[in-house]
């Protein structure tokens, strides 16, 4: 969550296009602009923006489960609040490292193990603040102090004497609720999947590739609405080796007849289906087309294709994919060139 990937579109979709845009005002740590937009009607309005460098947060658990928490007056709420160490980003900071130093210096602490737990905008309404949400575990003592205007006193609670404080409300800011329900979240979806029986699965399917005009090409199975593109493969029948089974399943996903040229890897990965988690490994091969039509591929998906190399690397969806893919790559670039010299009756490597 540290990237600030949060859903809705980005940027580049923006449907309140910046017309004009006014500083108001400067300070230590928030800026106001005035900007005049126009909406998709045509229509023009202005938007008061409160700028600001964005912030991390902690949740930091020391080694008897307890949250560090600080309590410190807050000037805007006028009262002492309770919350989870957090801290503006330096100019040019990494939230990771602003995460480093805020823990050290609220807390006198440094984690040995520090994650990503959840990203917010505070208050997108009007500010543009962004605030990192890290778990900080494996904590030890650290050299560091409160800011100048900082009077700081660090509390130790248990997570339950937290999520309590958080239905009660003496628990209040955003940050602080946000970072404390995410790690009950995530301690949920752990026991929850603690408590599944685990069992194998396997699957098995291939890389097919062409090269046309000097470029390589590859094909990739497509669902449209789900915006899902990846390789082919499926799982074995009764009796199947693993390479018929990518050999039967290629064929039944793509509409080509194809053949196997050597293995490329396996992918490993977890998934949750009917009660049972499943630990799965999928067999990849590199493969050749020797006939059939993309036109003939299952009703599974709504397109498959062919892709230049780079443009399948930008469209596949699953990054272990990816990486099977680059490996075939490499298998791919060493075949063309033993081929091509034989070709050319040159000694493998050589160059004409």
């Amino acid at each position: 969550m540290s990237d600030q990937v949060c859903a809705g579109a980005g940027p580049a979709d923006a449907v309140e296009p910046t017309i004009s845009s006014r500083q108001v005002y400067q300070g230590r740590v928030v800026s106001l602009r005035v900007d005049t937009v126009r909406l998709p009607d045509g229509r023009t309005t202005q938007r008061e923006i409160v700028e600001h460098r964005g912030a991390v947060a902690l949740v930091a658990l020391d080694a008897d489960g307890n949250v560090l928490l600080v309590r410190q007056y807050r000037k805007p709420a006028e009262r002492y609040l309770l919350e989870i160490p957090a801290g503006t980003l330096d100019p040019g900071e990494a939230p990771e490292a602003c995460a480093r130093r805020e823990l050290a210096e609220e807390t006198g602490h440094e984690p040995g193990k520090l994650a990503p737990l959840a990203g917010f905008y505070s208050a997108p309404g009007f500010c543009a603040e962004y605030l990192h949400v890290y778990l900080a575990t494996d904590l030890r003592p650290a050299r560091g102090h409160p800011d100048v205007d900082e009077e700081i006193q660090l509390v130790r609670l248990p997570v339950a004497e937290c999520l309590r404080l958080v239905r009660s409300g003496e628990i209040c800011d955003a940050k602080s609720i946000v970072g404390l329900l995410a790690l009950a979240a995530a301690r949920a979806v752990r026991w929850s999947l603690a408590r599944l029986k685990t069992a194998p699965a396997v699957s098995a399917g291939g890389v097919v590739y062409r090269v046309v005009g000097g470029q390589i090409e590859v094909v990739l199975c497509g669902r449209v609405a789900k915006q899902i593109w990846g390789l082919p493969k499926g799982t074995p029948h009764k009796g199947e080796s693993l390479v018929e089974t990518a050999l039967r399943e290629v064929r039944e996903e793509t509409g080509l007849d194809v053949r196997v040229i050597e293995p490329i890897g396996e992918i490993e990965y977890w998934f949750v289906a009917r009660g049972v988690r499943f630990h799965k490994t999928v067999h990849y091969y590199l493969m050749e087309p020797t006939g059939g039509d993309l036109s003939r591929h299952d009703p599974e998906y709504d397109v498959v294709r062919w892709f230049p190399l780079e443009d399948a690397y930008r469209q596949m969806s699953y990054k272990n994919e990816v990486e099977i893919v680059r490996r075939a790559e490499g298998l791919i670039r060493r075949r063309e060139e033993r081929l091509a010299a034989e070709r050319d009756g040159r000694p493998q490597g050589a160059r004409g």
